[in-house]
C-alpha cells in the first residue's frame, strides 16, 4: 500500500509538471501573437492638440488627419525651429500619455524645400514630463527630450532607438542619473526640420500623414522574467520536496531497519548502534528478559494476541524503569532487552518492581 501511494505521488507530480508547462507555453505563445497586440492612431485622439513652433504656419486642420505646415526663412531675419508639437491629452486619472507598454513608433512624415543645400531629415522628439503632476504648458526644463533622426518617408521606429538629447542635457544641466530614458509620462512628440534652427534660406513644406504607436498588452520581456523566475520557484520546489520526500524514505528506511513493527522498539541492530554510540567510559547494566512458551502462546491465542501481549510487556517495563532512563530493545519473538546506564540493580529489587 506504501509503494501504490508513493506511485501515485510521483504521477501526480508529474501531471503538474505536465500542465505547468503546457500552460507556460501557450502563455508564451500568446504573447507573440496579435491578441497581445495594439495599435493606437495618435492623431485620432480626443483633445490632441497640434501646436507649431515658433514662425511656423499650420496649412490645415486636424480635421483632415492629415497636417501640413509650411516655414520660410529669407536668411537675414533671426532663424527659427521649423515644426510642429502634438500634444497628447492626459487618461481619465489627469495623468500624461503613457508609452510604457509601447514598442515602436510609426510615422509617416514628409519634408520638401527649396533651400539649396537643405536634406530630407527630420528629428522626431518623444518629450516626457520630469514631474508627471506639473500643470500648465510646460517649457524646455520641465520636459525631458528623446530624440531620433529619420528621412522623409515611412518609418516603424522602436521605442529603444530614441536617446536622451544632448543640447537638452548639456543646456539645462542634467545630471547622469536624471539622464535615463523614462517614456511613461508623455507629453508631446515633435517632429521639426532636422537643421535646427534653420540654416539654409528657402521654404519648407512639413507633411504629418500619419502617426501611431504599437505595442504589447503584456510587456514580452518582463513576461519572459516573469515566467523564467515562476519556473526558478516552482524548481527549488520541486527539489525541496523531493529532498523531503527522499529524507522521509530514508528515515523510514531507517526505522524499518532498526526498530520492531510490533513494539515500535529498537530490534538487535538498533541495540548494537545505541550501544556504539555511548561514550566509552560509560557504565551500566544489560538484562534480558525471556517469554517463556512463547511459540505455544502465539500459536494458541494468535499473532494478534500475542502482539498486544509484548506491547504491554514494553509499557510495564517503560513504566516501572522509567527513573533509570532505561534503553529498551526487543532481540526477538520471545526476548527483550534492556540497557540501564545507572548500574546494575539487585534481583530481587528487580523483580519486585516488575512483578509488583
Amino acid at each position: 500500500m506504501q509503494q501504490h501511494g508513493h506511485s501515485w505521488t510521483s504521477s501526480g507530480y508529474r501531471k503538474l509538471f505536465i500542465t505547468i508547462g503546457i500552460l507556460s507555453a501557450l502563455v508564451f505563445l500568446w504573447a507573440r501573437t496579435p491578441l497581445n497586440h495594439y495599435q493606437v492612431n495618435l492623431l485620432e485622439l480626443d483633445g490632441l492638440q497640434i501646436l507649431p513652433f515658433e514662425r511656423t504656419e499650420l496649412v490645415n486642420s486636424l480635421e483632415q488627419r492629415l497636417i501640413k505646415a509650411q516655414c520660410a526663412w529669407d536668411g537675414t531675419s533671426p532663424a527659427y525651429l521649423c515644426g510642429i508639437r502634438v500634444v497628447l491629452p492626459r487618461d481619465e486619472e489627469d495623468l500624461p500619455f503613457s508609452f510604457k507598454q509601447v514598442d515602436q513608433v510609426h510615422v509617416e512624415a514628409y519634408v520638401q524645400s527649396d533651400a539649396s543645400e537643405s536634406s530630407d531629415r527630420l528629428e522626431l522628439n518623444i518629450t516626457s514630463f520630469l514631474n508627471p503632476h506639473f500643470e500648465g504648458t510646460p517649457n524646455y526644463k520641465d520636459t525631458k527630450f528623446h530624440s531620433v533622426r529619420i528621412r522623409s518617408g515611412v518609418f516603424d521606429v522602436p521605442l529603444n532607438r530614441f536617446d536622451v538629447a544632448s543640447w537638452w542635457q548639456d543646456e539645462y544641466g542634467i545630471s547622469f542619473e536624471s539622464a535615463k530614458k523614462d517614456f511613461r509620462h508623455v507629453y508631446s512628440i515633435d517632429l521639426v526640420v532636422n537643421d535646427t534652427p534653420l540654416r539654409h534660406p528657402g521654404q519648407y513644406d512639413l507633411t504629418l500623414s500619419a502617426l501611431t504607436v504599437d505595442g504589447f498588452l503584456v510587456d514580452i520581456q518582463e513576461l519572459n522574467n516573469w515566467l523564467l523566475t515562476f519556473w526558478l520557484m516552482v524548481g527549488v520546489g520541486s527539489l525541496l520536496s523531493f529532498s523531503w520526500r527522499g529524507h522521509g524514505t530514508l528515515q523510514r528506511m531507517r526505522r524499518a531497519t532498526l526498530y520492531d513493527p510490533t513494539t515500535e522498539l529498537l530490534n538487535g541492530q538498533g541495540l548494537r548502534d545505541h550501544m556504539r554510540g555511548l561514550a566509552p567510559e560509560a557504565g551500566g547494566a544489560m538484562y534480558i528478559f525471556r517469554f517463556d512458551n512463547a511459540a505455544i502462546l502465539e500459536k494458541h491465542f494468535g499473532e494478534d494476541v500475542f502482539g498486544q501481549l509484548l506491547v504491554k510487556t514494553k509499557q510495564r517495563l517503560l513504566s516501572v524503569f522509567q527513573s533509570q532512563s532505561i534503553t529498551l530493545a526487543r532481540l526477538s519473538d520471545a526476548e527483550f532487552a534492556m540497557y540501564c546506564p545507572v548500574g546494575k540493580l539487585a534481583r530481587e529489587h528487580l523483580l519486585e518492581r516488575i512483578f509488583k
